[in-house]
């Protein structure tokens, strides 16, 4: 027999039988140790009738984000607007000793498990399945591009198997903390095969056209809602519900809201200003719009069939606005301004064009004529693709643009500057590319340059 250390825990038998595994030890023990002022009535979770309930609860939960290091209560009732009927306490909500005891071992397995929860600073989101591994929702976070680029081509084929189909359901529970007590913030329910249908969704919604024609790489739910804030580390903290709505749209299909899309269009005009684009807040906004019906191309020039008229003249002046800054910069000899014009205009353009729309257009006249003299060329180039930009714009400018307008024209401004250049040529836009891979930012000096790199004279 080897040596028994402390830690080991002793059993005994009692000819080959183990008394802890019989019913009448275990009732014995469940009545020695239950609480005093336990109850007989119906527990609300199993329905069972009679059974012990008790007054309060001592089960903790240990692991939730933002509670006490010795746990939290799930169930609670310590004030008296909580109380009805005259009940005190958790007998307002009669939950078994036996069911607290087993919620309280199944979360406290789904906390400890990698593989069984999503885990961000001001909450965690637990989950489990009948078909272990079938459902692909890890992706939310880690978002892999061979098992994205997997899971698309699925539910692109109509692959049964690889979607999960009959494999049973999905289950997901939000928790987040609040000091002693634990909050539940969502809940959801769905057959695994519909959840990663809905994943599938989400990530082709949030591709969109590179240098080069290349689709962007899919980002994680923490990218896409760090693209809404200055300093996500201490700002995306204090906003749980963003990740909880994100966590929402991509496993249920819900519509995201235009709170959302506020948040990232303000983070976007900052950044139009000096040149710095996250390519994720672009990314998010093409997936904001496609929820909410609005069909967003991915790539320049694609067919925008279901857009209604001002939001393809939103889309238009996008695309203006980008091909003004390159001809700003052609007309300088490459050389970027301290304020060009889209640090200048982009806000105003992107919210009330009318009021901007004769700047822009004194804007073209003079850089055109500036450049005519350098490279003439060149400047026919700007001049055939204004000329086509204008041909898809009213004659009436609107006053303004609502914020799916300005996603749309968020969208053209980016197509138009990262995509269409003079030649045919990316190389230096792609190492923008690159670099905005390890950063989640790309800025104008790279498209800008190349704009005018070939000489056309």
């Amino acid at each position: 027999m080897s040596a028994i250390d402390r830690c080991d825990v002793i059993c005994f038998g009692i000819e080959g039988i183990d008394p802890t595994a019989l019913e009448c030890v275990q009732q014995f023990w469940a009545a020695y140790t239950a609480p005093e002022d336990c109850i007989q009535a119906q527990c609300a979770i199993t329905g069972k009738s009679p059974i012990r309930i008790a007054s309060k609860l001592s089960h903790k939960i240990k692991g939730v984000p933002r509670t006490q290091a010795s746990g939290a209560s799930l169930v609670s009732a310590f004030r008296d607007s909580f109380t009805s009927f005259g009940l005190k306490q958790a007998r307002n909500s009669p939950i078994s000793l036996e069911a607290a005891e087993a919620f309280s071992q199944a979360l406290a397995h789904l906390i400890n498990d990698p593989a069984c929860h999503l885990r961000t600073k001001s909450g965690i989101a637990v989950y489990w399945a009948t078909t272990a591994g079938a459902a692909k929702v890890d992706l939310l976070d880690l978002a892999t591009p061979d098992k994205v680029a997997a899971l698309l081509q699925a539910a692109n084929s109509g692959d049964e198997r690889a979607l999960g189909v009959n494999a049973g359901d999905f289950h997901l529970l939000s928790l987040s903390g609040g000091g002693g007590r634990v909050i539940v913030r969502d809940w959801l329910q769905t057959p695994i095969a519909d959840l990663n249908r809905n994943l599938a969704r989400w990530f082709s919604a949030m591709q969109i056209g590179c240098a080069g024609g290349k689709a962007s790489r899919p980002f994680s739910r923490y990218q896409l809602a760090a693209a809404m804030f200055r300093d996500p580390a201490k700002e995306l903290e204090k906003q749980p519900r963003i990740m909880d709505e994100l966590l929402g749209v991509a496993l249920a299909g819900r519509i995201p809201s235009l709170d959302l899309l506020h948040r990232v269009l303000t983070r976007v005009r900052i950044g139009a200003i000096g040149g710095q684009i996250n390519i994720a807040a672009i990314a998010l906004i093409r997936l904001i719009l496609t929820y909410r019906g609005i069909p967003m191309t991915s790539k320049l020039d694609e067919p925008m069939e279901g857009l209604s008229e001002r939001q393809k003249t939103a889309y238009c002046y996008g695309r203006l606005m980008a091909l003004c800054e390159s001809l700003q910069t052609a007309a300088a000899g490459n050389q970027r301004p301290n304020a060009n014009i889209t640090d200048k205009t982009y806000t105003t353009f992107s919210t009330t064009p009318a009021r901007i729309f004769g700047r822009i257009q004194a804007s073209q006249s003079h850089n055109l004529g500036t450049l005519h003299k350098r490279s003439p060329r060149l400047a026919s180039w700007f001049e055939k693709q204004l000329a086509q930009i204008y041909d898809r714009i009213p004659a009436n400018v609107p006053s303004t643009f609502g914020l799916e307008e300005q996603g749309t024209f968020g969208i053209g401004y980016w197509h138009e500057k990262f995509q269409a250049q003079p030649t045919g040529k990316h190389n230096q836009t792609t190492a923008n590319e690159g670099a905005a891979k390890d950063t989640g930012k790309t800025t104008d000096a790279g498209a800008t340059k190349n704009a005018g790199a070939t000489n056309h004279e």
